[in-house]
């Protein structure tokens, strides 16, 4: 059985269920001002949340211009070190004209190398490159050829 409070809190909340503990039909009738808090509260949780993003933002702005400088400031490319890297995945030219070992098929087999992975590299760089997996008889034929040319 319900108690004589337990209907009366019932008919206050218009007859539905048991007794609202929030009791917000009790509130219906207050004024605004009574609530004037909540907006505040609102109020300064908007606050609160511009400034945090302007404060991301600021840290955003910040961390790209550290990136962008440095990325502006990487070393420049070392020749030297390329060049090695190059020369270490060449193998030495040795002319063979009984096993058709020719310059021709040599390059080719060594072109793509020269033409995108040394493209950093001037094209001095490149020719010393060339000349250094030259084997001994053949570097001396080149710089002969050279001379007598000049």
């Amino acid at each position: 059985m319900h108690s004589n409070e337990e209907i009366t809190q019932q008919t206050r909340n218009g007859g539905e269920g048991p007794p609202s503990r929030s009791s917000h039909r009790g509130n219906v009738g207050r004024p605004e001002s009574e609530f004037g808090w909540i907006h505040e509260l609102f109020k300064q949780q908007q606050i609160t949340m511009q400034e945090q993003q302007q404060t991301f933002m600021k840290q955003q702005e910040k961390f790209i211009s550290e990136i962008w400088q440095t990325a502006r400031c990487k070393d420049p490319v070392n020749v030297e070190q390329i060049s090695d890297v190059l020369a270490g995945q060449i193998k030495d030219f040795r002319f063979n004209p009984e096993e058709s070992v020719t310059f021709t098929g040599w390059f080719s087999r060594y072109e793509d190398l020269f033409e995108k992975d040394a493209h950093k590299l001037e094209d001095d760089g490149k020719v010393r490159l060339l000349l250094r997996k030259l084997g001994l008889p053949e570097h001396e034929r080149y710089t002969s050829y050279v001379h007598d040319a000049q």
